[in-house]
């Protein structure tokens, strides 16, 4: 379902004509995602595996033309898998931030517009894996530099006030150099690097839900 939500997004895109802009040049933009899941898997009484986690991202931008934003975003992430029941979990924890550019197209005086949205950004992540019946750790850190972009779209409430939907990360393209520490019976470390191209189709990653101020 969400893969032809897209589809209509982006064509609206290329089919939908400007009438008067929303945005004007010099407009402060604030704002703000957040998103997050919690999902739960049970075999007869037994909770086989639990997860949860969450993103938050505060926005700062300025219309440097109309419908045109510059901006800059930080970004926190953090999320927990639990397997067995308790026996083993995985710890996610993300930050980091980015510039952007936004450009907008109204549709009609709907209130509704759609926006399209490119990104350079950069990220820290440490992934930790424990085991509560062996003595057993995996800890991944790891740095990200990524080029993305996706489409999304707004609507207006009032002169200040808009919410939005969009998809984190459409097409993306991501460096990332890390080192990995193993703990069993001693301790190994890993370093890698590496270039990746991505898509968030791949996943369907769920939309993500914001708001945006307007101070003109």
């Amino acid at each position: 379902m969400k893969k032809y939500l897209l589809l209509v997004l982006i064509a609206t895109v290329c089919i939908v004509s400007v009438t008067d802009a929303q945005i004007k040049k010099g407009a402060t933009f604030l704002g703000g995602d957040i998103s997050g899941n919690t999902s739960r898997t049970k075999s007869a009484d037994t909770v086989n595996s639990k997860q949860k986690g969450f993103t938050i991202s505060p926005v700062f931008g300025k219309a440097i033309r109309e419908n045109l934003v510059l901006g800059v975003d930080l970004i926190a992430m953090a999320g927990l898998n639990e397997t067995g029941g308790g026996v083993s979990e995985q710890k996610n924890r993300a930050y980091g931030g980015g510039i952007f550019l936004r450009k907008y197209k109204q549709l009609g005086n709907s209130g509704f517009s759609i926006f399209a949205q490119g990104r350079l950004g950069v990220r820290f992540d440490r992934y930790e894996i424990n085991s509560t019946n062996v003595t057993y750790s995996d800890v991944t850190k790891t740095f990200n530099t990524t080029l993305s972009a996706y489409p999304g779209m707004s609507y207006t409430i009032s002169k200040k006030l808009q919410l939005e939907i969009g998809f984190y990360d459409l097409l993306a393209i991501n460096y990332a150099s890390g080192k990995r520490t193993v703990t069993d019976s001693q301790v190994n470390e890993y370093k890698t690097t590496g270039f990746s191209l991505s898509s968030s189709l791949d996943n369907f990653s769920p939309f993500y839900l914001g708001f945006r101020l307007l101070l003109n």
